[in-house]
């Protein structure tokens, strides 16, 4: 649950503090209350859609990274010389030697 998700149902206490940002108190001179709650609701639907949107971008770009630095270690290990046995260079488990008896 977003933060503004969970600011959503205390919307009536926020509204005094919210005015002032939103764009002043509404009075009859200058907007209705309709209105203002109709800026309250968009500013809460922007700023949920702009979160979603940051946070898949985000993840996206974590996993480029992530994929780019597992390739660079690999590439590194093997210069080394340190290679991923494959399954004939693996010894049997468990080694037939080592049985019970």
């Amino acid at each position: 649950m977003s933060g503004l998700e969970r600011l959503q149902p205390n919307r009536p206490q926020l509204a005094p503090a919210l005015q002032a940002y939103v764009g002043g108190i509404p009075t009859a001179a200058t907007a209705s209350a309709a209105r203002f709650e109709e800026r309250l609701r968009y500013l809460f639907a922007s700023g949920a859609a702009g979160q979603a949107a940051g946070q898949a971008a985000g993840q996206a770009a974590n996993r480029d990274v992530s994929a780019a630095n597992v390739i660079r270690v690999l590439l590194l290990l093997k210069l080394m010389g340190f290679e991923r046995p494959t399954k004939l260079q693996r010894p049997p488990w468990p080694p037939a030697e080592a049985g019970p008896g």
